[in-house]
């Protein structure tokens, strides 16, 4: 396994718990009764920053930074999904 393979993998690591962490702070956010909002804002900040302190270089920590959005547009298309196919039947 070559390095720039193994550096593509923790990015991709890196953005995918980020981005889990993110998403979670905004679902909880949107959805009421929102009465956990400091723990929606500490999850958020934990997952914009978690790519950063885990990243070994400045590419990767971009990287899972950058890909966070996707991360975070996936989870709510299947969080919308879940909830339309089980919750709202």
């Amino acid at each position: 396994m070559d390095p720039g393979d193994r550096s593509r993998r923790r990015a991709a690591a890196a953005a995918l718990i980020g981005g889990s962490f993110t998403a979670e702070g905004v679902i909880r956010l949107l959805t009421p009764p929102s009465e956990d909002r400091s723990v929606a804002i500490l999850m958020i900040v934990a997952g914009l920053l978690l790519p950063i302190a885990i990243g070994r270089s400045t590419r990767e920590r971009l990287l899972g930074v950058l890909g966070q959005p996707v991360v975070v547009l996936v989870t709510f298309g299947v969080y919308k999904a879940l909830d339309q196919a089980f919750l709202r039947s």
